[in-house]
């Protein structure tokens, strides 16, 4: 960005269209009710479909009153041609983090990206992007992902140790039953395959890119702006329904989510640095 480029008293770093919103759509929504000039910064938006999943995007963006700024850089599968599952989907480039870092710097007074509980690569550049930057920086859990059984506590207790931790065999098989039942899944492995797919995704393991990092818990409720945010994510027409048979059913799935953690009917969880 350059130096006249226009500053956002917040901004929600989206590894690619959908993340954001479907993570932390109640709190852009809610940031935007609220006066605040709110961005949200799609970074890998160059691959397959990208013309679909940009006016996707561009429609769920401004349902919840946000501008939308678009890095424009190639996802995982763009850069790496066959790259479907690991390792292929989970080595960083320590060069493109220096660049979304740099492209990030300045853009708000406030940076929201995601907490990086997917092992996918880029989920995991953006994370490490956004955890360089100076000033107040909070993580969002990254939904879909953050809905798998103990997910979000794996990836918490990897950052407060500042290594990758052992996955207990349990804590895989409760994952690849996960997987199993997710269509995303099925896509992109035939249906003999599909046991063996389910656990090569419980089993990756992300790269350690960031030292030991304290975080401290926020939780936002976010009911009041569920349909504002329901409405975003139906406008992904091309994505949600890779890991949803219905939009009530990912709205129950949040709902769960949040019934879990014994909060209100809808919660949002940031994570402050």
């Amino acid at each position: 960005m350059s130096a006249t480029a226009p500053r956002y008293h917040r901004v929600f770093v989206s590894p690619h269209p959908d993340d954001a919103v479907f993570s932390a759509g109640g709190l852009i929504a809610l940031s935007a009710r609220a006066g605040m000039r709110v961005a949200v910064v799609t970074v890998f938006s160059g691959g397959p479909d990208e013309e679909v999943r940009a006016r996707e995007d561009r429609a769920a963006i401004a349902g919840l009153g946000a501008e939308r700024v678009d890095l424009g850089l190639p996802d995982v599968v763009a850069r790496r041609p066959g790259a479907r599952r690991p390792p292929s989907l989970l080595a960083v480039d320590r060069a493109l983090i220096a660049e979304v870092t740099s492209r990030l710097a300045g853009l708000g007074d406030e940076v929201v990206g995601p907490l990086g509980v997917a092992n996918h690569a880029d989920h995991q550049a953006v994370f490490a992007a956004c955890a360089a930057l100076p000033g107040r920086v909070a993580f969002y859990e990254d939904v879909p992902y953050a809905l798998a059984p103990g997910e979000s506590a794996r990836r918490l207790a990897d950052l407060r140790a500042g290594a990758v931790l052992p996955r207990s065999l349990g804590e895989r098989l409760a994952l690849s039953r996960w997987w199993l039942a997710q269509p995303a899944l099925r896509a992109v492995a035939p249906l003999p395959l599909l046991p063996l797919a389910a656990w090569q995704a419980a089993s990756a393991v992300p790269p350690s890119l960031v030292g030991p990092l304290p975080l401290s818990e926020e939780r936002h409720d976010v009911g009041a702006a569920m349909s504002d945010k329901l409405a975003a994510i139906a406008a992904y027409e091309s994505q949600w329904p890779m890991f949803f048979a219905t939009l009530d059913g990912f709205a129950g799935a949040l709902s769960a989510h949040a019934d879990r953690l014994g909060g209100a009917p809808f919660v949002e969880r940031l994570f402050v640095r």
